[in-house]
């Protein structure tokens, strides 16, 4: 039968078919289910499960990218941010992150390190998250980073002090420069790593405790 003669849908499983066969070394997708029914949806489930190059993926058919995927780029305010495992677990990642975040900025006296606006001009390195999306580096100006931590480890919140590439040089590293983070900050910096597990209750009973903890140990910062 002459392609001409098969509908659009028709046609667009023959290039989708075509191109498959090629077997390039990388294929850009865009909305490839549109067109297929349930059983061609499976196959191309399968080939993508099996296929040995790499491929890029856009779709809103979420069963599909959970059955395909295994990393997520999510672009958002111009901030490109690259999540490992599938929709869902972005998904799940990424309300964790943003329900943290929020709540470490509506407390008084505390920096999160690397959020971005459109005030500021970056260039589009610096656009990239320089940082795995499941760490989130927090900067207390006024309590210094050990003797907080350890206050947290009392309430049942487990962070890390500094940067794991600061070690304990004087002098700034790349990370904490990619972080924004100014040598006035090198002692009272925490990190805090989110994991798949976490819930928003967790999320909430930290932030209550931060908010509560903080401005007691301002009090007898020194520098």
């Amino acid at each position: 039968r002459d392609v001409t003669e098969l509908s659009g849908g028709q046609r667009s499983k023959v290039l989708l078919v075509k191109v498959l066969l090629q077997n390039p070394k990388i294929l850009i997708l865009d909305e490839p289910t549109n067109f297929l029914d349930e059983d061609h949806i499976r196959w191309l489930t399968r080939f993508l499960q099996n296929y040995e190059g790499a491929f890029l993926l856009v779709s809103h058919d979420t069963a599909f990218l959970n059955d395909v995927v295994n990393i997520i780029y999510h672009l958002d305010n111009a901030v490109m941010t690259k999540y490992s495992g599938n929709y869902d677990n972005f998904v799940n990642m990424y309300e964790l992150k943003k329900r943290f975040i929020e709540g470490l900025l509506s407390i008084e006296g505390l920096r999160v390190n690397a959020i971005f606006s459109d005030e500021v001009e970056l260039s589009l390195e610096d656009r990239v998250q320089k940082t795995a999306p499941h760490i989130i580096s927090v900067s207390f100006p006024k309590a210094k980073s050990e003797v907080f931590l350890h206050a947290l480890e009392m309430k049942g919140i487990y962070c890390s002090s500094g940067s794991a590439c600061s070690s304990n040089h004087p002098a700034i590293s790349g990370t904490l420069k990619a972080l924004g983070i100014t040598g006035e900050y090198l002692d009272t910096t925490l990190r805090f790593s989110l994991s798949p597990e976490n819930t928003l209750d967790e999320i909430d009973y930290a932030i209550a405790v931060i908010k509560e903890q903080l401005p007691i140990y301002m009090k007898f910062y020194k520098k």
